[in-house]
């Protein structure tokens, strides 16, 4: 995943929102929402949150905007220019909607609920 793009995808007062009210229907939500809480009262500004995005573009590869690409090295520093038959992709753009609604589906209910796991 290209770093342009999930560095924009932030965990903010408005996510976090979003994640409370689907907290009821999936575990996970839950967990995050309770400990994201924590973390927003100490940091207003938010989290950047590329994990979760690079996790619902696994889950559903239309989350992202993908791009067939060569990987170059110059001098210390790396990055990646279009071509093809490389074998090799990267994201470089996202569809917000497609992220949120792959994030915010409800979960599966098995096991333990993640409250009582320490």
């Amino acid at each position: 995943m290209s770093k342009n793009v999930c560095h924009g995808v932030v965990y903010d007062q408005d996510l976090h929102d979003r994640v409370g009210a689907a907290a009821d229907s999936n575990p996970a939500l839950a967990l995050i929402h309770r400990m994201m809480t924590e973390y927003l009262s100490r940091h207003p500004d938010g989290k950047k949150f590329h994990d979760p995005l690079a996790a619902c573009c696994a889950i559903d590869r239309r989350v992202g905007t993908w791009a067939q690409v060569e990987i170059y090295r110059r001098r210390d520093e790396w990055g990646a220019r279009h071509a093809s038959d490389t074998r090799t992709w990267i994201i470089t753009g996202y569809d917000r909607q497609r992220f949120l609604d792959t994030l915010l589906a409800p979960g599966l209910r098995s096991g333990p609920p993640l409250t009582q796991i320490t």
